[in-house]
């Protein structure tokens, strides 16, 4: 009977309720206006969460400190807007970047989400992304992107409830 309540105790300690595994996608770059660049995308992450987006040239390697350095890129955090269907993000390269292939990362720290792709600037335009790839550290799938819910409220009473019939049934003992 002890055994019992100890796993009543455990159980109503677990989560009740999973939120679905969180996805961000990448699905514009344009350019803007003095050669910057605009990279956006949605996301079934709330509003108001950060996202870490790295923009990077595809053809940075490691140099010898003698050579002059050649990295081009940007990166920084946007915050998730409210959007419909789903919340949307934007990042923008303010500094204009030269023609070559870009590799974008767009990572949600919390949770592990990341997505990436790239994108090529030739002389006057921007090239649309190219092959998005996004993972999650969940081994959840969803077959529907939805907005992720909020916290069930009932959770902490279900939880409550359970430590109190485990003390219960322990204490009868």
């Amino acid at each position: 009977m002890r055994t019992m309540a100890l796993m009543i105790l455990i159980l109503a300690c677990l989560p009740v309720s999973v939120a679905a595994a969180g996805w961000v996608e990448i699905s514009t770059v344009a350019g803007g206006e003095n050669g910057t660049v605009i990279v956006g995308g949605t996301t079934n992450l709330a509003a108001e969460n950060i996202l870490l987006v790295e923009v990077v040239s595809a053809s940075f390697t490691p140099t010898d400190k003698s050579e002059p350095e050649k990295f081009s890129g940007a990166s920084g955090t946007v915050i998730v807007e409210e959007g419909s269907p789903y919340n949307v993000w934007t990042f923008t390269v303010k500094t204009p970047l030269p023609p070559d292939t870009y590799l974008v990362t767009v990572t949600h720290m919390e949770s592990g989400t990341e997505t990436s792709g790239g994108f090529t600037i030739t002389e006057e335009t921007v090239s649309e992304i190219t092959t998005p790839v996004t993972t999650a550290e969940t081994t959840a799938t969803a077959t529907t992107p939805e907005t992720a819910p909020a916290q069930m409220p009932c959770s902490l009473v279900v939880a409550v409830f359970g430590i109190g019939v485990g003390a219960f049934l322990v204490r009868r003992m």
